[in-house]
């Protein structure tokens, strides 16, 4: 029997019914990173800005479920430890171990992935890379974006108590959230010395994603239909903004370029927050069936071990099929498809053994009246 929630939202989407479309976002949040790192996809980097709205959007809804639970951060925090840890640290483990074999230990490279360790296991490589720039060993290069969501853990339930304690205080404190990512982009490294890249990597420079998420979750359960035009144009608005960044950068749009850096990850992220309100707010679409077919689905499902995995397994690769001997698109379908293998099996006999255990820690149902 389904618990009844004590709140006084009409909620107009469902976690649980919109599962399918969310991981075959995933599903497409992948395929773009993994075409940008294998396959030099150029606008593939802009899959973690999807990931960063989708979490935003997905954690928002499971803290509002448990709202008012005795077990509101206990559980919490222990179901993002059993997602994202059990995998992680295995194979930071294992990469541990191989770095101190003979043929490996001596090469500069693997010294410094080897003395590097302690920002790997904290979650803090981002914060290295915004003082330092990008490690030389390559091969947990998409870990920045781990450590960004990590550090969003810790934090979004303090936020979203505080917004869930005031009436109407989310439309005060997401707006905000916004743009202080674009000040801190904009403004920051004159006062830190930093990189570039902290414009890139560090949480507070890309926390406007996630806000973005969170908000559209808040505004689709309160239900009001005059937020539908509002989404719409702000979608729009910020595709046209996009093109014309494009065009006025000679139709590139790099990751670091200055001007994308300070004003394009925002104009993203509201792309792609337009794209899932899109595909979860209508009921029976083309794009929502091709979302919720089973390839889409199932690529989001092992998105997460594929996101860890695919820069390792390209990397190995290139030392038995060496990159000059081999077509690259070749070699990004090879690297695809070991990838989606060692994931599969990673996800069926190993974190499926963890993810069971979070069944004991459930998102609590809320006890007391929620006003947003």
């Amino acid at each position: 029997m389904k618990p009844v929630i004590h709140t006084n939202l009409q909620p107009a989407i469902s976690l649980e019914e919109d599962i399918p479309v969310l991981n075959g976002l995933r599903g497409v949040a992948i395929l773009l990173v993994f075409g940008y790192h294998c396959a030099e996809l150029p606008l593939g980097w802009t899959g973690v800005d999807l990931f960063f709205v989708l979490s935003g959007f997905l954690i928002t809804g499971k803290l509002v479920q448990a709202h008012g639970s005795s077990t509101y951060f206990r559980n919490f925090y222990l179901r993002r430890i059993l997602r994202i840890c059990p995998l992680y640290y295995a194979l930071l483990a294992i990469t541990l171990i191989i770095t101190f074999l003979p043929h490996y230990s001596s090469r500069d490279s693997i010294i410094d992935l080897r003395n590097m360790q302690g920002y790997y296991w904290t979650f803090t490589l981002n914060f290295y890379e915004a003082l330092h720039g990008w490690p030389r060993n390559s091969i947990f290069l998409p870990v920045w974006s781990l450590c960004v969501e990590v550090q969003f853990y810790l934090i979004w339930p303090l936020v979203v108590l505080f917004m869930l304690k005031g009436n109407g205080r989310f439309m005060k404190v997401l707006p905000a959230l916004i743009l202080f990512a674009l000040a801190f982009r904009i403004f920051a490294g004159h006062f830190i010395t930093m990189k570039p890249l902290y414009q890139y990597v560090l949480l507070p420079s890309r926390i406007d994603g996630f806000a973005l998420g969170s908000l559209l979750y808040l505004v689709l359960q309160k239900g009001k239909e005059h937020w539908r035009k509002y989404i719409h144009i702000a979608g729009i608005m910020a595709f046209i903004g996009l093109v014309t960044i494009w065009i006025y950068k000679d139709f590139q749009w790099g990751s670091h370029d200055p001007v994308v850096s300070r004003y394009g990850y925002t104009l993203d992220a509201i792309v792609w927050c337009w794209l899932l309100y899109i595909s979860v707010a209508s009921r029976s679409s083309i794009w929502k069936k091709i979302l919720s077919s089973g390839a889409m689905v199932n690529t989001g499902k092992y998105s997460y071990a594929a996101y860890l995995f695919h820069i390792p397994v390209y990397v190995g690769l290139g030392k038995v099929l060496p990159y000059d001997s081999i077509h690259p698109m070749l070699m990004a379908a090879i690297t695809f498809l070991l990838t989606f293998l060692l994931a599969y099996i990673s996800y069926h006999f190993y974190e499926k053994k963890w993810l069971r255990r979070k069944a004991v820690f459930p998102v609590a149902q809320p006890v007391e009246q929620v006003k947003i």
